[in-house]
């Protein structure tokens, strides 16, 4: 689901409920806006506050409901798995120095790619990425694994079953 852009100027009541039902999140960020840093603490202050934690971990879908982490005091607490977008690479004349220098500078563990929504550039790598990691397909409850060989069998580059999925 496409969210609007979290601030403490446009408050979303309604963000933590709606977020219950994501498997994870993509933080877009801006490399090339100077106020970058600040925006990315205030979005993670903002969800914070609303029990909403976006985490570096992206183990096997089985091994984590996207609820609370054990131990966690809260158990309405939402941990979302996040994959950082930086956007707007047309822009920067190194994005890839940029993305470490932004890494490196706020301490976040996310794995990122860089896009340029204008260009296309990178757009491509998002889905894969995505469905490169164990993903749930939470309609059938069945896991859903990319098939690097190609194919399922059926024309498809992905498979679906009951128990693993097929490497």
């Amino acid at each position: 689901m496409d969210l609007p852009a979290v601030s403490p100027e446009h408050p979303v009541p309604w963000l933590a409920s709606t977020l219950q039902t994501a498997d994870a999140a993509l933080l877009v960020v801006d490399l090339g806006d100077p106020a970058c840093l600040e925006q990315v603490e205030t979005v993670r202050t903002i969800l914070r506050e609303r029990r909403v934690t976006l985490t570096d971990r992206w183990e096997a879908a089985d091994e984590s409901s996207g609820g609370a982490a054990e131990g966690d005091e809260d158990p309405f607490a939402l941990r979302l798995r996040t994959l950082l977008v930086a956007n707007k690479v047309e822009c920067l004349a190194d994005a890839a120095a940029e993305l470490r220098a932004f890494l490196d500078v706020t301490g976040l563990g996310y794995p990122a790619l860089t896009v340029s929504a204008a260009t296309g550039q990178g757009l491509g790598k998002i889905g894969p990425w995505l469905f490169s990691i164990h993903w749930v397909d939470r309609s059938s409850s069945r896991s859903v694994r990319i098939d690097r060989d190609g194919a399922d069998g059926q024309g498809h580059p992905w498979s679906r079953s009951r128990s693993t999925a097929r490497q």
